[in-house]
């Protein structure tokens, strides 16, 4: 019998931890970002993986499918591969799993690109704390419902 990781608790989770269970693939190329995004999500209990740049965060969906992950977030300047291809690529392999983009333009252009190629919504860098939780809760796949009922 397989256990999901969407409906109700996890046994051994901190109850105080907003996001408990969520999954969520990081995509970003800069180490001091990776690190401060990542320890942000951690200490809410989420689980990361973390893509150093929009090609690896397509390999990663790819391999991994729309049920491992709950949420992406997506830097826009990558190398290899930006923001914009990444999350072009990523909803034509896992139509539905949020994409939030993370940038430092914080230009009403910057947003309305960001929706036109399918992400949910834009987070101005640097990241506040309380807007990114809010934002993963609002966007990944109904996770405020569960944690409401908790």
């Amino acid at each position: 019998m397989a256990l999901s990781k969407k409906p109700g608790r996890l046994p051994g989770l901190d109850p105080m931890k907003r996001l408990n269970g969520v999954s969520v693939l990081l995509a970003e190329d800069n180490p001091v970002n990776q690190m401060v995004i990542e320890h942000m999500l951690a200490a809410e209990g989420a689980a990361v993986v973390v893509a150093e740049n929009g090609r690896v965060a397509v390999d990663q969906i790819a391999r991994a499918g729309r049920v491992r992950f709950d949420i992406v977030l997506m830097d826009i300047q990558m190398p290899e591969m930006d923001g914009f291809e990444a999350a072009r690529r990523i909803i034509e392999l896992a139509p539905g799993l949020p994409i939030v983009a993370q940038t430092a333009h914080a230009l009403p252009e910057e947003l309305g690109r960001c929706l036109e190629v399918g992400m949910v919504e834009h987070l101005t860098k640097p990241i506040d704390h309380e807007t990114l939780v809010a934002t993963i809760l609002r966007y990944g796949a109904g996770l405020a419902a569960v944690h409401e009922a908790d």
